[in-house]
């Protein structure tokens, strides 16, 4: 996200950082006229987001995954009894041991 809002900042293309703000951003390219921005970057914006959203659609899939090991192993249930300690770390913990 932070390489094309930088690339798009190079055309004059400002959006603040986050998700949220790089989705709209993704929108409003669409509706830009191609003397502004290119077609090709348009579409290389669109093959980017899709990338995003496959590898962020995999990533909350995994996490739901890590919350459901958590919650059914005992071992991990101690760790969650940890401060700081979360789902992820739980896990972690749980298959190095």
């Amino acid at each position: 996200m932070n390489q094309t809002r930088g690339l798009l900042a190079e055309y004059g293309i400002i959006a603040c950082p986050g998700l949220k703000s790089f989705c709209e951003l993704v929108k409003d390219i669409h509706s830009l006229p191609a003397n502004y921005v290119s077609p090709i970057i348009k579409h290389e914006i669109s093959l980017i987001a899709d990338e995003l959203y496959s590898l962020t659609d995999r990533i909350d899939d995994l996490t739901q995954k890590l919350e459901h090991l958590s919650k059914h192993s005992h071992s991990c249930q101690i760790l969650l009894s940890i401060p700081g300690i979360g789902p992820i770390n739980a896990t972690a913990i749980y298959s190095a041991i």
